[in-house]
């Protein structure tokens, strides 16, 4: 039983530098920036945190402890805001969507669309026409639109 904080300790900081492994994996294999986003804030975040509870759970003494929550507390209420703020501002200057996701969109919205709306044809409809149909396909449809276009960023401040 004098083992268990010593062997808890280290299956955090292992399980936190492994998902910060994977963070760094999905960084580099994610096709496009919000893929990106979400390997780095969820898998970074959370590794992260298990490194800190392991470090706190190893030097037991209060002021370690303390501060490991405080950092804890500050990666909570700061990542999801740094990562909206990024995803808001790449979604402004158009540079959101990669052109695989934009082919993989294109594809679900022609063979999804039809057969949600009852009119599987076998000629697809246009993402025009679908967005009119539901406010799913609306949104996919403006992802779609908006997909090839890199703005500058005098056009995204004067937007």
């Amino acid at each position: 039983m004098a083992d268990l904080p010593g062997g808890l300790m280290i299956l955090l900081m292992a399980l936190g530098a492994l998902l910060i492994l994977i963070a760094a994996v999905g960084i580099v294999r994610m096709p496009d920036l919000l893929g990106r986003m979400q390997a780095s804030s969820k898998a970074g975040t959370l590794g992260t945190i298990l490194i800190l509870a392991g470090v706190a759970l190893a030097h037991g003494d209060a002021g370690v402890v303390v501060e490991a929550i405080l950092v804890i507390v500050f990666l909570f209420l700061t990542a999801p805001v740094a990562a909206h703020v990024i995803a808001r501002a790449a979604q402004r200057s158009g540079s959101v969507v990669s052109t695989a996701s934009a082919a993989c969109t294109r594809a679900w919205i022609s063979s999804t669309v039809p057969s949600l709306m009852g009119t599987a044809s076998s000629r697809s409809p246009s993402p025009l026409t679908s967005a009119r149909a539901t406010p799913a396909a609306g949104a996919a449809a403006r992802i779609v639109q908006h997909a090839p276009l890199a703005r500058t960023p005098a056009a995204v401040l004067a937007a």
